[in-house]
């Protein structure tokens, strides 16, 4: 079974072995970082194996294909600047809800909760627009999208790369015919969990003396090169800060199984990925306006057929080695400061997280307000 021999690098926390579970006998538990793992009732477990079938990550040889890419962008111009950079999403998934079908994605529910949802309107689908720099629960998305498959409705069906391949991986094995099936992975940078997120959501509002009413990973409202996340509060007052991106990119904060990511590669099952275009400035400058452009690539015959019935702003075909990503390569690399800083955790969370998210540079700019004010008031 699937937890004979565990080891955490090779769990996502997708939980499809708890979905493909006959007799519920699985659980996903989470650990002392925040992460979920897989924990079994061995008073229920009938030893079927089908947890070890369903588990996409510990098997994935990167056996897929890859077509050709394009750089996007859709054609409404306020879906773009309320998108991550071309809003590529709302392409495939107006598409989709035109056909009356159903699309899959993570929402913030609230400020502290990713869960993955499904949409069957254009209003609800806005919900899923941005990228959430944090782990999504899945919840039992897999077997909902089954169901929908099975009556014969339309689906995409949009994630990590890890939980996208779960999910055609566990389809296969459930004998779901996929034909009516769309999946889009993202270029996946890694994912810290929810309970850290929750810390930092703690601390700005104890910083600020404020609830935190409204947020937005990377706000786009001072281009899209700029990755700053934003927070409304209560007050209606706005603030931007880098320090969730800071921590975010120091790599001390991923899921271990990050570390050890087998889908960084270009050959992938599923239909598109979609991610920034980053590097379009040195093929098609004239593009680069800094509203955002996004990179989609096809994997799939469905998926290539299907271009020729998307709706778009944009649309180049681009050499994708002239836009090539890290994430399409190698994972990222564990941060040196890794074990000290979750031990740290473990110690003191909250000096812990102070730490990790009081920002150099927004305590300097603070010295330096103060420093003006004192010569203001001299004068």
């Amino acid at each position: 079974m699937i937890l004979d021999n565990f080891n955490k690098d090779k769990c996502c926390g997708c939980g499809s072995c708890v979905q493909i579970c006959p007799v519920n006998a699985l659980r996903l538990k989470k650990d002392k970082k925040g992460f979920y793992y897989p924990d079994v009732d061995s008073t229920k477990c009938t030893h079927c194996n089908l947890c070890e079938k369903a588990c996409d990550f510990r098997k994935f040889d990167a056996s897929g294909s890859f077509i050709k890419s394009y750089v996007v962008r859709h054609k409404d111009i306020n879906e773009v600047k309320t998108s991550q950079s071309g809003a590529a999403f709302k392409i495939l998934s107006d598409y989709v809800i035109s056909k009356k079908g159903c699309v899959f994605g993570a929402s913030l529910i609230n400020k502290l909760t990713i869960n993955h949802v499904k949409c069957e309107t254009k209003e609800q689908v806005d919900k899923l627009k941005g990228s959430k720099y944090v782990q999504s629960d899945l919840k039992s998305t897999f077997k909902e999208c089954k169901e929908l498959l099975n009556n014969g409705s339309l689906v995409l069906y949009t994630g990590t790369p890890c939980q996208v391949h779960s999910l055609i991986n566990y389809l296969k094995i459930t004998n779901t015919n996929i034909d009516n099936l769309i999946t889009a992975g993202i270029i996946c940078h890694g994912v810290p969990s929810q309970q850290l997120w929750g810390d930092y959501i703690q601390y700005i509002e104890h910083k600020y003396h404020k609830e935190i009413i409204k947020v937005n990973f990377r706000d786009k409202s001072l281009g899209w090169h700029v990755h700053k996340e934003s927070f409304v509060f209560n007050n209606n007052k706005k603030i931007m800060l880098d320090n969730w991106a800071n921590a975010f990119y120091s790599h001390k904060i991923m899921r271990e199984s990050c570390y050890h990511c087998p889908y960084t590669t270009t050959l992938r099952e599923c239909d598109f990925t979609i991610a920034d275009c980053w590097g379009i400035e040195k093929v098609f400058p004239e593009l680069d306006d800094n509203n955002g452009l996004s990179l989609l690539m096809v994997h799939t015959e469905k998926a290539n057929m299907l271009m020729n019935n998307l709706e778009f702003g944009i649309k180049k075909e681009i050499n994708l080695t002239s836009v090539l990503q890290p994430q399409l390569q190698y994972p990222i690399k564990k941060s040196a400061g890794y074990d000290t800083f979750w031990n740290n955790y473990f110690d003191d969370k909250n000096k812990c997280v102070k730490n990790l998210f009081c920002s150099k540079n927004n305590n300097l700019a603070n010295k330096i307000k103060k420093f003006v004010k004192k010569i203001l008031k001299r004068n």
